[in-house]
């Protein structure tokens, strides 16, 4: 309950967008404070951007992801900053376990 999440997503067309809607819908059941820009697909033709173990291998999409990464760093420091979203996080976690 009110943790912070980020979506990212690999695939192409269509697909990926259907499971990202899905994924926000049982997101939203959850609460999480879900970082919205910058967001990151891997587009069209993800499968080249792997190998045949699954690894990133494409230098670009390293280079998106990471960047993603950073923003989704600094946003959760933001979040944090003096404590209180850690407080009000625990406290959510907490009523949510009585209801």
């Amino acid at each position: 309950m009110g943790k912070p999440a980020t979506i990212v997503g690999a695939g192409g067309r269509s697909g990926t967008a259907r499971a990202r809607v899905k994924l926000q819908q049982t997101l939203a059941e959850t609460r999480p404070l879900v970082l919205a820009k910058p967001g990151l697909l891997v587009g069209a033709f993800a499968l080249m951007k792997f190998d045949d173990n699954g690894d990133l291998v494409d230098d670009d999409t390293k280079r998106l992801l990471g960047s993603h990464l950073e923003e989704f760093t600094k946003w959760m420091v933001r979040l944090v900053s003096g404590g209180e979203f850690v407080r009000r996080a625990c406290k959510m976690d907490i009523q949510s376990a009585a209801d």
